[in-house]
Order: structure tokens, then sequence, then C-alpha cells
């Protein structure tokens, strides 16, 4: 196996235990900050999908698809506004925990962004899959956080994680 293989995929094993580990860490600080927010907690599954639907664009699949710098670009131009709105909102509410994960998320979708451009070309299957898993528990963990906060009597039903009952 080539060394650069080595290294992608140290990054991305990597990268979910350190990110995992920072918002554990908010995690662990939100109790003690806001309330629960409902605009907050859209702005993150908002953000999800749309970070797991960009890694989706730029692989390789069954359409026939190139790589295409203009539209990489424009997409990674929506995304970070997507980030901005979200971070903007964290900041309305003065609430670090909040905002640090916001910040955390928007690293997490850069460091994708990169890779994905440093390759010059559509990602493989492989090579998506190594990328999805990771940003789909960082996303959730980030959710978790959201979900902890006091919100009166009782948890809100926003608060159900995707995929469980």
């Amino acid at each position: 196996m080539p060394k650069n293989r080595h290294r992608i995929h140290a990054f991305f094993r990597n990268r979910s235990i350190l990110w995992g580990g920072f918002l554990v860490v908010c995690l662990a600080g939100c109790p003690g900050g806001g309330r629960f927010n409902p605009e907050s907690h859209r702005n993150v599954m908002a953000l999800k999908h749309a970070h797991l639907e960009f890694i989706h664009e730029f692989t390789e699949g069954e359409e026939d698809k190139t790589w295409d710098l203009q539209q990489f670009d424009k997409k990674t131009e929506h995304m970070d506004s997507q980030f901005q709105k979200a971070l903007s909102h964290s900041q309305t509410l003065a609430d670090q925990p909040r905002t640090s994960n916001i910040q955390l998320l928007h690293k997490t979708f850069h460091d994708d962004k990169e890779l994905i451009h440093q390759k010059n070309r559509l990602l493989t299957p492989i090579e998506n899959k190594m990328l999805v898993k990771p940003t789909v528990q960082i996303y959730d963990t980030a959710l978790e956080a959201e979900c902890i906060r006091r919100q009166g009597p009782g948890p809100g039903e926003a608060c159900i994680p995707e995929g469980r009952p």
C-alpha cells in the first residue's frame, strides 16, 4: 500500500477521534449553557444533511459524473454561507458551547473540502464511506449536545435521534 494511503487512512481515523473528543468537551459544557433552541437544532440538522450531500455530490457513482472545479467552488461557497448563518444565530444567543460546536462542524467541513480539492477528482466510493462515517458521528454528537440542554418539564420531540424510535 502506498505511503500516501496510510496517511489518508490515519487522517480519517484521527479526525473522528479528535473532533468527537472536542465535541464531547463542548457537550459537557452544554447543560450549563442556554436552553434548547429549536432553530439551533434545525441548523445542525440542515448542516449535517448538506455536508453529507456535498460529499455524495463529489463521489463517483452510477450517474455520469465528472470533476468540475467551478461547481465544487460554487457548492463550497454555498456551504460556507450555511455555516455562517448557523454561526451568526448561535452568536446572537451568546452561547459559547453552541458556537464552538458550529465552529468545529465548519472545521470538519473545511477539512473534507480541502481533502477533495487536493485530490482534484471525484472521491471513490471507498473514500466516500471513510468520510461519511466519522462525519455522521460528529454531527450526531453535536445534535446530542443540543438535545441535552435544559428544556423545561420534559425532553423535546425534536431531540429524538434520527433512525431511533
